[in-house]
């Protein structure tokens, strides 16, 4: 569908800027309802059947209606009531800069692990933006703690079945989650959670596993608990506490070890033997971080349940190497069709020969073995000539090696003057939806920077040997 667009920011960065403004509308659809009743990019939403709109789930529950009357202050600041009747199952085709109206819910903890406490400066400035929202939570899977929340937000929660919803635990002992949290007036989390469920909503939470805090016995009983409200509880990750080396000493924080991480996934196997015993699902799921940290083999793929922690960091480094599988079973049985049409800007520096290609792929340190496990296929196969390059991260200390937390000025610092070849193929999760790293620097920036084709959208096997292995000629973005 082609799109009117209006470009502006980020969707924290505008739940933020436009707090009791109109629902600013930065795009609209081309042949859609709200284009043909005069709707244009840079208008204001200001009410829903004379209702200011909280949110983009009060736009949706409306725009299901047959009719509907919005009140539209345009670019030129003149308010238009519009009256639209039209069948329930047509979208008006409208595009927010925020999903939230109102307004984004802060977060009222002081975990003394929080990562935003962590941060240096100079990164995206919606990074510092404690946000605890619910409504994130539901429609993009943001875990949240629930402990800011008003009794009319749980009513509306039950009354829209707002599920599934993630929630951070942490711990399921009153005393020592309010410690997690750093919140003395933190409400026992169980009877949230069974009330929550009573009324149809179901639940996947998550526990970050600080050592000497809620690990142990206080780790046992999280388990049994949110077990216990299985299957309103669809499921439960345990990730290991993120630490930089801003952290404040005083806190008397530090990672999990490796016999702490193999102790962990010993018992996490454990509970999962029972739980697929009773529930026909493991339930329980240790990080793919607490994996490599323990050096200990990853699950086969069926241990994940379908990846219900999947953008949690559980399982996609299972996803990638069966993807690599696959792509390697692929390539065995189809004939060579390697890429012969490569960009001008290639073709130009006489680099390349009609048969092959030299990529760079760029991860983090605890990634590496496996994005080396796809380079070693693409030299095998004559696919292409690559190397990885692991990029050390500055900006956070070494002890971040997770490649999402890397950013654009390390990358650019580790890989300029070095032979990068004709693409450099960067980790998809260190940039967000508008190719931007943590320190805002965006992919095309580092593409300009380094004078070569640069790519943060296929990072996967199939991906990269889907833009190296073909006939179709690789697209600037």
């Amino acid at each position: 569908m082609e799109l009117i667009p209006l470009t502006y920011g980020s969707e924290v960065e505008y739940a933020v800027l436009y707090k009791g403004k109109g629902a600013l509308i930065t795009t609209v659809q081309v042949g859609s309802i709200a284009e043909e009743v005069g709707i244009v990019p840079g208008s204001e939403l200001l009410l829903i059947d004379g209702e200011p709109p909280r949110d983009a789930i009060d736009f949706q529950w409306a725009e299901a209606m047959p009719s509907l009357t919005l009140t539209v202050r345009t670019p030129e600041g003149v308010a238009r009531e519009i009256e639209i009747e039209k069948d329930p199952s047509e979208p008006l085709g409208i595009g927010f800069a925020t999903d939230l109206f109102d307004g984004l819910k802060r977060c009222n903890n002081h975990c003394p692990f929080c990562f935003l406490d962590q941060l240096p400066k100079g990164l995206r400035r919606t990074l510092y933006v404690k946000d605890d929202d619910y409504r994130l939570s539901f429609l993009y899977g943001h875990y949240v703690t629930l402990t800011n929340l008003k009794e009319k937000d749980f009513e509306r929660i039950l009354r829209l079945r707002l599920s599934p919803l993630y929630v951070s635990v942490h711990a399921t002992d009153p005393e020592v989650r309010r410690r997690c949290l750093g919140n003395p007036k933190a409400a026992p989390i169980v009877p949230i959670l069974r009330r929550l469920i009573e009324g149809g909503i179901e639940l996947h939470t998550q526990v970050v596993l600080t050592p000497g805090l809620n690990d142990g016995a206080a780790l046992t009983q999280t388990v049994r608990d949110l077990a216990a409200l299985f299957p309103g509880v669809q499921s439960l990750s345990i990730v290991p506490v993120g630490l930089t080396k801003f952290m404040p000493p005083q806190r008397g924080l530090r990672p999990v070890a490796a016999e702490e991480a193999r102790q962990v996934i010993q018992q996490v196997h454990a509970w999962q033997r029972e739980f697929r015993s009773r529930f026909g699902v493991n339930f329980v799921y240790a990080s793919d971080e607490m994996y490599l940290l323990a050096e200990v083999e990853l699950p086969a793929a069926e241990d994940y349940d379908e990846y219900p922690q999947y953008s949690n960091g559980v399982g996609m480094v299972r996803v990638f190497l069966d993807e690599l599988a696959e792509v390697q079973a692929e390539k065995r049985g189809r004939p060579n069709s390697l890429r012969t049409n490569t960009p001008t800007h290639v073709r130009a520096s006489g680099a390349l020969s009609s048969s092959s290609q030299r990529v760079t792929l760029v991860t983090g340190a605890l990634a590496a073995p496996f994005v080396q496990q796809l380079s070693d296929f693409l030299n095998t196969s004559g696919i292409a000539t690559a190397q990885v390059v692991v990029i050390r991260n500055d900006t956070f200390g070494e002890t971040c090696t997770v490649a999402g937390l890397l950013t654009g000025r390390d990358i650019l610092r580790q890989l300029r003057g070095r032979d990068l070849g004709d693409i450099v193929f960067l980790p998809r999760y260190a940039v967000n939806e508008e190719a931007a790293f943590l320190d805002d620097m965006t992919v095309a920036q580092l593409e300009q920077e380094l004078g070569v084709q640069c790519d943060a959208s296929h990072y996967g096997p199939s991906g990269v040997v889907g833009i190296l292995y073909s006939d179709i000629p690789y697209l600037r973005h």
